[in-house]
């Protein structure tokens, strides 16, 4: 399973696109259609084909049959296309000309067309011979045009089951448009099939013409599945811009060379940045891809081989898929009933008493009891508590709120998990309901790294008389400057804060607000604020006086904090209440679970739901949940 063409279309003017898989022969013109031009593109450079021109590119396959794929195929594209001036199917790629000779009947070919009757609406087809040398054109998939010169990505998927069923899957950037069942399934293809990009060619003659620029085209001999798919577009739209965003962010003020990327200095700043971006992007598809319930064709084939399963001939990757998954969830294998059973002994205690603590990537709290014993720690001056189902806070006048590197004013944290800088879009938020703020004072999110002592908070600040929204920093025991993103500020929000919105190191995070709902209605800002691994929430006061002129109070309702990159669902612990009577074996309990847990995960027994250091109860072997909550 591989790539079978890859044209990445970066020549100048002159030089001819060539394949860097290998297998074709440069791309070249031949009587009766000329050479698109080199043009400036998403990924780099282009080419654009002009259908008035009678524009395309052929070659011959430097091998025998070397692009020749009846069965799976994928077809992905980065381009633009231009309605503007077209009309008629505008073909991407063919392969075969359709000469009337068995050795060159299509074997695959995409074409796209505006639709007759919706204009601003395309349809992207699928079609290919069958043994006979007749034309299949399959059903389309329909997208909205984003307009002329606008760029997107385009992947077509083709999988052959049965002679009589074969599956096409179209998409749009990371969307899919359509996922066809077709009864062609005697599909053909010749032994000389030449291969045309932006033409068609019937019985020797040029018919049909491409309009818009074709950024790079790789055709490969696996279905792509709707992850990888994902995966790709995020890379083009989110880790390589970003990668790029990080890498000139970090050269000296003062410095122009970089800010014009045309240039020689500027491409070599251009490429180092997406080079940033493309590691952070293979890791992310590592994270992303690698469990069977999202696995590519070759990783599920890892999966089989590991767990000693055979997959059938001509089976879906989604059927592979769900094998594999129903074989790790057997019940023959890891699961809490036998667990709890086996934990019993160790424990001296009935299975139905073990209690196994398991968590997902999302914490919640609607605010209905404030659990300051094993899950919120409380510091500062200051009252927090549960009034009416929200988090309420109290602060009297003259309390001293200020920050400075031994203080954090008041404030509620927990600890939690946001993953790897750049594997996801952790978030933070709650609806901020009532306030009064003395002069000086505010009250906001906050998250803290308690090993650096860095710390963001976000939220309302009493200036002078004005009440604002707006965000400041303390970074390496330097406090900065209160940032207005609002003013004045309403009497109650909806607030967001992600720590890495674009996935990419921690430097860029987003501060959303909204005074409508949780969901909608979000105004949002970016900022970049080297501040990184935030390992602790919540709520904080502060002030930049002495002695606070008047009394404080504010509530806070629904905080939600999800992590989608986090490793919380891999850390699981049993949990025996000390309470229950019982002499219990810690030791022998923690050595059982050793020896049964799955090699992925981390796991540990424990008597209380929070770490406690040094705790004898556990062996002061520190084996708490680490504030997995």
């Amino acid at each position: 399973m591989s790539e079978i063409i890859l044209l990445r279309m970066t020549e100048p003017n002159g030089v001819q696109p060539s394949d860097s898989m290998g297998n074709l022969e440069d791309l070249a013109t031949e009587a009766g259609i000329t050479a698109p031009t080199s043009v400036d593109a998403w990924s780099g450079k282009g080419r654009r084909f002009a259908q008035a021109s009678s524009q395309a590119l052929i070659a011959d396959d430097r091998s025998s049959l070397g692009t020749l794929l009846q069965r799976d195929v994928t077809i992905q594209a980065i381009l633009s296309l231009t309605l503007t001036g077209a009309s008629g199917a505008l073909p991407l790629i063919v392969r075969g000309t359709e000469s009337g000779s068995a050795s060159e009947h299509y074997a695959y070919g995409l074409e796209l067309e505006q639709q007759a009757l919706f204009a601003g609406f395309v349809e992207v087809r699928w079609f290919w011979a069958d043994a006979a040398g007749g034309l299949h054109t399959q059903l389309p998939g329909v997208f909205k045009h984003p307009g002329d010169d606008q760029f997107f990505l385009l992947t077509a998927t083709r999988r052959w089951e049965t002679p009589t069923r074969v599956v096409v899957r179209y998409y749009v950037n990371a969307d899919i448009i359509a996922e066809i069942v077709s009864t062609n399934g005697d599909i053909a293809g010749g032994t000389l099939g030449h291969t045309t990009v932006g033409g068609t060619k019937r019985a020797g003659a040029w018919t049909t013409f491409f309009n818009g620029v074709i950024d790079e085209i790789v055709v490969s001999d696996y279905e792509m599945s709707a992850e990888q798919v994902r995966e790709t577009y995020r890379t083009l739209t989110e880790y390589q811009p970003a990668g790029l965003d990080m890498f000139v962010g970090l050269i000296p003020p003062g410095i122009q060379w970089a800010k014009d990327l045309g240039n020689n200095v500027g491409k070599f700043v251009r490429i180092s940045g997406a080079a940033l971006g493309f590691g952070v992007a293979a890791a992310s598809q590592l994270r992303a891809l690698w469990l069977p319930d999202a696995a590519t064709v070759e990783q599920i084939a890892r999966w089989e081989n590991v767990l000693g399963l055979l997959p059938r001939a001509r089976e879906s990757l989604d059927v592979r898929r769900a094998r594999v998954i129903s074989y790790l969830s057997r019940d023959e294998g890891f699961s809490p009933p036998p667990l709890r059973e086996a934990l019993s002994g160790p424990f001296a205690l009935g299975s139905e008493d073990v209690k196994l603590l398991e968590y997902t990537n999302r914490v919640d709290d609607d605010f209905s009891v404030i659990d300051t014993a094993e899950k919120w720690i409380v510091g500062g001056p200051g009252v927090w508590s549960s009034v009416g189902a929200k988090l309420h806070v109290a602060l009297a006048a003259g309390a001293d709120v200020r920050w400075d590197q031994q203080r954090l004013g008041s404030h509620i944290r927990m600890p939690l998990d946001l993953g790897r800088p750049g594997l996801g879009e952790p978030y933070v938020s709650a609806k901020l309901s009532a306030y009064a703020l003395p002069q000086n004072t505010g009250v906001g999110l906050l998250l803290h790294n308690r090993r650096t002592d860095n710390t963001i908070w976000y939220g309302v600040f009493n200036n002078a008389g004005v009440n604002q929204l707006g965000y400041r920093t303390r970074v390496n025991g330097v406090l900065g400057v209160f940032t207005v993103l609002e003013t004045p500020a309403a009497a109650a929000y909806w607030l967001r804060l992600e720590p890495t919105p674009v996935a990419m190191f921690g430097i860029r995070k987003r501060f959303s607000w909204s005074t409508l709902g949780p969901s909608t209605g979000f105004a949002t800002q970016d900022v970049i604020i080297s501040v990184v691994n935030m390992e602790w929430a919540g709520f904080a006061i502060f002030g930049t006086q002495a002695v606070t002129v008047g009394a404080l109070s504010a509530d806070w309702d629904d905080m939600v904090t999800f992590c989608p990159s986090g490793v919380r669902p891999f850390h699981w612990y049993a949990f025996r209440n000390p309470a229950l009577a019982g002499a219990p074996d810690m030791l022998g309990a923690q050595l059982l679970v050793d020896k049964v847990k799955p090699a992925h995960t981390y796991a540990a027994v424990t008597q209380s739901e929070s770490v406690l250091c040094d705790d004898p109860r556990d062996g002061l072997c520190d084996r708490g949940p680490l504030g997995n909550w």
